[in-house]
C-alpha cells in the first residue's frame, strides 16, 4: 500500500469514477472528487468548481495558468503519482489542503506558499529532492522553508551547496539525527545553517523580537555532516536568535565552529517572543571540528543539557580551539567535553550548572573564568594530553564562584605511548587544580595524581580560597600534593601611571597581555615580565610595575586529606590570616610532609602527620656556634608558625667567661643569638623551640 507523506494511506481512485459521462466538465454534480486532465490549466478547473468544498485529482503535469494566484481553502489538492503543478516561475498561495506522497509535486520554479492549515508540514520531495546523498538537494530544501513554517526532511542524505535559512517560528526537523542528514557539497565552502538575516544582526547586540531577531524556531533530528574539517571555510550552524530549539542534533566533519550562538545582552521585552527560557538546547553531538566546538555567545539564560562535543580544532595547526566557550550565562545540565585541541569546557560568563565533564583535551579539562557561577559537579582527567606541562586539569580564574564537588584525575604516564597521543607527548600536566581567583569554595574535592608525572595536586594562589576534600598519589620526583602560595596579578591602574608617557607603544602592548594573569610568584612574574619586554626594557619598568602588582593569598580556609604524595604541602610566602587543617598520610618514608617557609602568628594550622600519628613541625631543636671574632649567629628553622621569643630555648655548651647571651629577632624563618662581647674562640649553643 502507498503512503501519503504524513502516513496516511492513499486511496487509489479509479479512473472512471472521476468522469460523467454527461458531464463536459468532468465534474460529479454530487461527488467530492474531480478529475484535473481535462483542464488546460490548473485556474479554469478552480473557477469551474467555485466555492464547492471538492478535492482535485492531478495525475499528471498541469500548468497553474494565467491569473491564478491562490488555491482557496475549499479545494483540496490530491496529487498521485506522476502528477505535479508547472509554476512557470509563478507565485501561488495555497490555503486549501494539500494531499501528496514523497514525490515531486510542485515543478517549473516559482514560489509556493502553503498558509497555516494547508498542511501539517512540507517535504523537500515535493520540490524533486532525491535524498540519495548525490543529488543536490539545497534548492528544493530552501523552496521548502519558503513555503511552509515546518519542513520535514524524511530520512535519507542531503547534499547542499549553499547555507539553509531559517526564519522565526518555523520548524526544520527529521526523522532523527541517525536517519536524516543533511551532507555539504566536496566543492562548497559555506555554512550549513544560518538564521535570517544572521549576517545583518551580528554583532549589533540587538535581543528584542521588535527589533527584528528571530525568534521561535526550531531545528530537530538532523545531522549536519560538512565532510571534511580542513575545508577552507564554513560553520555548522549560525544562530542570530533566542528563544529557539535545538534538539537531537548532530553536527560532524565542520571546517569551521560547529554552532555559533549568539543574541543580544540582558532579558525580555515582554514582547511576545520574549519569554524565558531565551534557548532550549539538548541531546546535540559536536564531533571533529576545524574551529571551536559550540560558541556560545547568547541568547542569556538557555537551557542545555546532554551536550556531547569531541574533536574541536581537528587540524593540528589550530591548537587552541575550544570544545565549548560559555560567552554568555546558561543553565546546564550535563556537558562532555573530550578530545579537542584547546580547552574542553571554558565558562567566561556567569552559569548555573549540575554536571561537567572536560576530558583528554589538549588544554585544561575546564576553565572557570567567570564570577558568581555554581556549579554541582567539575569531572576532568587525563588534560593537557600532548604533555606540554602548561596547563591544569582544571583553572579557576573567575571569583566568588560555588563549586559543590570535584573530582580531577591526572594523566597516566603509561597512555603517552598511546595510539591516540602523538608520539611527541613526552611529558604530563601541570596539575591537577589551580585557582587563582578570589573568594572560591570548593568542596567535596578529589584530586588523583594516579600514575601522571603532574608536579603539584592544587595550587592556591588566591585570596579568599575554601577547599575541602583529598588529595593524593602525586609521586613523581619532585611533586607535591598541595602548594599554596602567593600569586602576582597586575592590574590595570599600572597602564594610566605618569611614569609610562614615554614608554614605547609596542612595549605597552605586551604587557597589557599580562594584565589580569596571575603569575606562580613573583620569580615567575619578572621571569615572564622580562622575556615578554626584554630584560634592558624590565630593569626599568619592573620597579614600577612591582608596585601595581596585587598579591594575593590571604584568608585562605583549606581542610584537605593529603595522601602519599612526595611533599605533601609546600607552602609559599606572603600569606596572612589563612586557617589550614591538613592530615597527612604517606606510605614511603622518604616522602616529605612539609617544605617551605612558616607561617605568622595571624594564620591557625593544624597539620597532623598521620603515618607518624604526630603534630608535625611545630618543634625543632639544633646548635649554632658563633664565630670567635663576632658576637651573634643567625639561626634558621622551618616552623609552620612563628614562634614568640618565650617559645625559643637557648644554652650554652660553651664558656662564655661570664658574657651575657640572648634571642633577638625572631622570625617567620628564624632568629638570632647574641652575646656581650667577642670571645676570641668560638661559642657553641643548643636551641630548641615549641609551638
Amino acid at each position: 500500500m502507498a503512503f501519503f507523506a504524513d502516513r496516511r494511506p492513499i486511496v487509489m481512485i479509479p479512473i472512471h469514477h472521476l468522469h460523467e459521462k454527461n458531464s463536459p466538465l468532468g465534474i460529479f454534480s454530487d461527488g467530492p472528487w474531480v478529475d484535473a486532465r481535462p483542464y488546460v490549466h490548473l485556474g479554469d478547473a478552480i473557477r469551474a468548481i467555485g466555492t464547492n468544498p471538492k478535492t482535485l485529482v492531478i495525475s499528471e503535469p498541469i500548468e497553474l495558468g494565467p491569473n491564478t494566484h491562490e488555491i482557496p481553502p475549499n479545494i483540496t489538492l490530491h496529487f498521485l503519482r506522476g502528477g505535479a503543478l508547472l509554476l512557470m516561475g509563478d507565485r501561488v498561495t495555497v490555503y486549501g489542503s494539500i494531499e501528496a506522497g514523497l514525490w515531486h509535486i510542485f515543478e517549473g520554479g516559482g514560489r509556493v506558499i502553503l498558509r497555516k492549515g494547508s498542511v501539517k508540514e512540507a517535504y523537500p520531495q515535493w520540490w524533486g529532492a532525491r535524498g540519495n546523498g548525490e543529488t543536490d538537494d539545497t534548492k528544493a530544501i530552501r523552496a521548502a522553508l519558503s513555503a511552509s513554517s515546518a519542513v520535514h526532511v524524511p530520512p535519507g542524505t542531503y547534499v547542499i551547496s549553499s547555507p539553509l535559512i531559517v526564519k522565526s517560528s518555523q520548524r526544520l526537523f527529521g526523522a532523527g539525527s541517525a536517519q536524516t542528514t543533511i551532507l555539504l557539497a566536496d566543492s562548497a565552502n559555506c555554512n550549513m545553517l544560518e538564521t535570517e538575516n544572521f549576517d545583518v544582526l551580528t554583532g549589533t547586540n540587538k535581543r528584542s523580537v521588535n527589533s527584528g531577531v528571530p525568534h521561535g524556531f526550531c531545528v530537530e533530528g538532523i545531522t549536519f555532516d560538512g565532510q571534511n574539517p580542513k575545508k577552507a571555510a564554513g560553520d555548522g550552524l549560525k544562530i542570530y536568535g533566542k528563544r529557539y530549539i535545538l534538539r537531537d542534533v548532530a553536527l560532524v566533519n565542520i571546517p569551521g565552529v560547529g554552532i555559533h550562538s549568539e543574541c543580544g545582552s540582558g532579558g525580555g521585552t515582554g514582547a511576545i517572543g520574549d519569554a524565558m527560557p531565551e534557548a532550549i538546547v539538548e541531546d546535540v553531538h559536536i564531533y571533529r571540528t576545524g574551529s571551536h566546538g559550540f560558541r556560545y555567545r547568547g541568547p542569556n539564560d538557555a537551557l542545555i543539557s546532554s551536550l556531547f562535543i569531541a574533536g574541536a580544532g581537528w587540524d593540528d595547526k589550530k591548537i587552541g580551539k575550544d570544545g565549548i566557550v560559555f560567552e554568555r550565562g546558561a543553565d546546564v545540565r550535563f556537558i562532555h567535553s573530550y578530545s579537542n585541541r584547546g580547552v574542553a569546557v571554558r565558562f567566561k560568563a556567569q552559569c548555573r550548572c549540575e554536571f561537567i565533564i572536560g576530558e583528554t583535551s589538549w588544554q585544561e579539562g575546564i576553565v572557570v573564568d567567570c564570577s558568581s557561577s555554581t556549579f554541582g559537579c567539575l569531572y576532568a582527567f587525563y588534560n593537557d594530553r600532548i604533555g606540554t606541562g602548561k596547563f591544569y586539569d582544571i583553572r579557576i580564574a573567575g571569583e566568588n564562584n560555588q563549586i559543590s564537588r570535584l573530582y580531577v584525575k591526572g594523566l597516566p604516564h603509561k597512555l603517552t605511548q598511546a595510539s591516540w597521543i602523538p608520539k611527541s607527548s613526552l611529558g604530563c600536566s601541570a596539575g591537577g587544580l589551580r585557582v587563582t581567583g578570589r573568594n572560591n569554595i570548593i568542596d567535596n574535592a578529589f584530586i588523583t595524581g594516579s600514575r601522571s608525572k603532574a608536579p603539584v595536586g592544587a595550587s592556591l594562589e588566591a585570596d579568599g580560597t575554601v577547599l575541602q576534600g583529598t588529595i593524593q598519589d602525586f609521586t613523581a620526583q619532585g611533586a607535591c600534593g598541595l602548594k599554596t602560595n602567593p600569586s602576582f596579578i597586575l592590574t590595570e591602574p599600572f597602564f594610566r601611571h605618569p611614569g609610562l608617557r614615554g614608554a614605547p607603544t609596542e612595549t605597552l602592548e605586551k604587557l597589557q597581555l599580562l594584565t589580569r594573569q596571575p603569575f606562580w610568584g613573583k620569580e615567575e612574574f619578572i621571569n615572564t615580565i622580562e622575556k615578554t619586554i626584554g630584560e634592558k626594557q624590565s630593569a626599568e619598568y619592573i620597579p614600577l610595575i612591582l608596585k601595581h602588582a596585587e598579591l594575593r593569598n590571604s584568608m585562605q580556609d583549606i581542610m584537605a586529606k593529603i595522601i602519599n604524595c612526595r611533599t605533601s604541602w609546600k607552602n609559599g610566602s606572603g600569606g596572612n590570616c589563612n586557617r589550614y587543617s591538613i592530615n597527612v598520610c604517606n606510605k614511603s618514608k622518604s616522602f616529605v610532609s612539609f617544605s617551605g617557609v612558616g607561617f605568622n602568628a595571624k594564620e591557625r594550622v593544624d597539620f597532623l602527620d598521620a603515618s607518624a600519628d604526630t603534630p608535625l613541625v611545630s618543634k625543632q631543636k639544633g646548635t649554632a656556634t658563633i664565630g670567635a671574632s663576632r658576637t651573634h649567629v643567625d639561626v634558621t628553622y622551618n616552623l609552620m608558625l612563628t614562634p614568640k621569643l618565650s617559645d625559643i630555648a637557648v644554652s650554652p655548651t660553651s664558656n662564655l667567661d661570664g658574657r651575657s647571651f640572648w634571642v633577638s629577632e625572631c622570625t617567620a624563618t628564624g632568629f638570632r643569638i647574641n652575646i656581650s662581647g667577642t670571645l676570641g674562640a668560638d661559642a657553641t649553643f643548643t636551641w630548641r623551640t615549641e609551638i
